[in-house]
């Protein structure tokens, strides 16, 4: 399953992320749309309640959210989906764990899906940059794999802690400013 669908979502937790079940609500529809397979629905929940969980709680423990995402996520798959299996990779605590360079498997939903909460937990101990470098570095679908890892992690550690040479290389980064 492809990992376009977290793509398509990224932003959507973000709009009325004060309220837990539009942004559920939210996130489900606009999966739907697309991509509308349990697997899907289950990644794009779990991603979508840490960026309410993050966006809403001040100082939350990223294994806190890790579970509340992964309980919530497995109310999405069918009951032959071996029980969550698949949303193992939230608990990757070592991007090695994601084998995020196999050449059969590239793209993968549960992969970039792992990236992003490898980005939750790195954000205690490393700074935005190192962690980006470190999962484009893994190889496989590096772009989608950032892009979650980035979302989350600069969601957890907010634009202040963005790398200031990454965004004023940014066309028009004077309009982010504003």
């Amino acid at each position: 399953i492809s990992s376009h669908v977290l793509w398509r979502t990224l932003m959507v937790p973000c709009l009325q992320f004060h309220d837990l079940q539009a942004v559920r609500t939210n996130t489900e529809q606009v999966t739907s749309l697309s991509h509308p397979h349990p697997q899907c629905l289950a990644a794009t929940t779990a991603f979508a309640t840490a960026i309410h969980d993050l966006l809403t709680h001040d100082d939350i423990d990223p294994e806190a959210i890790t579970k509340r995402c992964h309980e919530a996520a497995c109310k999405q798959l069918e009951p032959d989906d071996s029980k969550g299996e698949p949303l193992e990779s939230l608990w990757a605590g070592h991007l090695i764990e994601l084998d995020l360079d196999d050449h059969d498997d590239p793209g993968n939903l549960f992969k970039a899906l792992g990236c992003a909460f490898f980005g939750l937990r790195a954000s205690s101990s490393q700074d935005f940059k190192s962690v980006l470098c470190e999962i484009v570095m893994e190889g496989g679908d590096a772009d989608a794999n950032a892009a979650m890892g980035g979302a989350m992690l600069g969601c957890r550690l907010g634009y202040s802690q963005l790398p200031k040479d990454w965004i004023n290389s940014v066309l028009h980064s004077s309009f982010v400013d504003e």
